[in-house]
């Protein structure tokens, strides 16, 4: 049997993270992959943040594969305790019955499931947090290089402590990160965060 949790990670574009670290909150309603929100709506599951229990899933795995740069921001396993935090058997792109979705929110069911997964049950699962969580809670901001990381500190936002570990991410290409740098030196001459450039990310 493994043991719970490391972390529970959450991974976001890059051009989205500048932003989420200025206002220091994740927040549910921001930014949705179009796909992902359809299958949410159809699901229940709408107003939820995700998290994966690896760092490693099959869908950053689709993205890195597409060239989409991410990051990954890995959160202290005590956010399973917050109010109305959820597990979640599957990753919300299986796509299976809507009753295999109901999220378990009952202490003792979710002491279970823990059980569970840590059995080799459900590897997809999911961890759900309603609507919002602060930055405070995050340990670490994992990137896939050096360059991704130099980018993200050309911005001098606060973050939190900063690992370039290319062993945590799924191989895939190198990313090309003109677009991102070009965004980049349009902020730095405005003296302000511009909105993010519209970079496919689904």
């Amino acid at each position: 049997m493994v043991p719970g949790p490391e972390f529970y990670w959450h991974a976001t574009p890059l051009a989205f993270l500048p932003a989420i670290l200025t206002e220091g909150v994740l927040r549910a309603s921001a930014n949705p992959r179009p796909s992902a929100l359809a299958r949410r709506r159809k699901l229940g599951l709408e107003g939820y943040l995700h998290f994966s229990f690896a760092s490693k899933t099959p869908l950053l795995a689709d993205k890195l594969k597409r060239g989409y740069p991410h990051a990954l921001l890995a959160f202290d396993p005590a956010i399973s305790n917050l109010p109305g935090a959820a597990y979640l058997k599957w990753n919300t792109k299986r796509w299976a019955h809507r009753e295999e979705f109901i999220p378990i929110t009952d202490p003792v069911e979710k002491a279970a499931f823990l059980g569970d997964w840590r059995s080799g049950k459900y590897p997809s699962a999911e961890l759900l947090v309603p609507n919002r969580l602060e930055l405070t809670y995050a340990t670490d901001l994992y990137f896939a290089s050096q360059a991704e990381a130099d980018w993200l500190q050309g911005f001098s936002l606060s973050t939190p402590p900063i690992t370039v570990s290319p062993e945590r991410f799924p191989p895939g290409p190198e990313p090309d990160l003109a677009p991102l740098q070009i965004w980049f030196e349009a902020c730095r001459a405005a003296g302000e965060l511009l909105p993010p450039p519209e970079l496919p990310f689904d």
